[in-house]
């Protein structure tokens, strides 16, 4: 529980923020914590996507495929999503979202 102190006293938006906007910054441990969490005080993953809705700034994006590196047009359903599978060679993989891409929020 020490090495994650810190997502203990996230308010729940930012909870929700970090799950819905900034999960690929974290190790595969800390993701799973974070979603537990997430579950723990109520949420879910419709919490999720619905935020993720109501902070995009963009309705596309264009990401490289981790595994075959081909290049692809996100679409609004990926992004509020918030991962996709490639079509090329099938590759699951979350979304890594840009700080250009959210909405602004302040948490105080």
């Amino acid at each position: 529980m020490d090495d994650y102190k810190a997502f203990y006293a996230m308010t729940d938006a930012e909870l929700i923020n970090t799950v819905a906007f900034h999960l690929t910054d974290y190790i595969l441990s800390a993701r799973h914590q974070l979603k537990r969490m997430l579950l723990d005080r109520g949420y879910n993953e419709n919490t999720v996507k619905d935020w993720r809705q109501g902070h995009l700034l963009v309705t596309s994006f264009e990401s490289p495929c981790e595994r075959c590196r081909v290049e692809l047009i996100l679409e609004e359903e990926d992004l509020i999503t918030g991962a996709f599978s490639c079509p090329d060679c099938g590759h699951l993989q979350d979304i890594r979202f840009e700080i250009s891409m959210i909405r602004k929020r302040r948490f105080n």
